[in-house]
This record gives structure tokens, sequence and C-alpha cells, in this order.
């Protein structure tokens, strides 16, 4: 999953992205995450219901 060029348009530069661990599980249509921009800080909402199978930690480190 990621978010939308739209979004990321919206947020400009995105300065920090808190994720979930991998084998965490997540709910559709509940926060799962946050990312931060120089302009807001904004949830991930999940689009679907399931577990964690890895996450790219290159988006934590660098996001």
């Amino acid at each position: 999953m990621g978010i939308t060029d739209y979004a990321q348009k919206q947020l400009r530069e995105i300065v920090f992205a808190e994720l979930p661990s991998a084998g965490g599980t997540i709910t559709q249509n509940e926060p799962f995450g946050s990312v931060e921009s120089v302009k807001a800080v904004s949830d991930l909402i999940a689009p679907l219901s399931g577990t964690i199978e890895q996450v790219n930690e290159e988006v934590t480190s660098k996001p």
C-alpha cells in the first residue's frame, strides 16, 4: 500500500512516517499509521483488513 500522487502533492515534503510493524494487523477504514509533512499530520486509513507481511523500512528512514 502507499499514498496517492495527489496526496503526496497536497502534503508536499513528508518529513516523518509512522507505520505498523510486520506481523501486525490492520482493520478496514481504521487508521494504521500516519505521515507528517511540513504542512500537516495525516492518518493513513486502511483500505482493507489484513496482516502486515512486510514494511518498506526506507519509508521510515527517508520519507
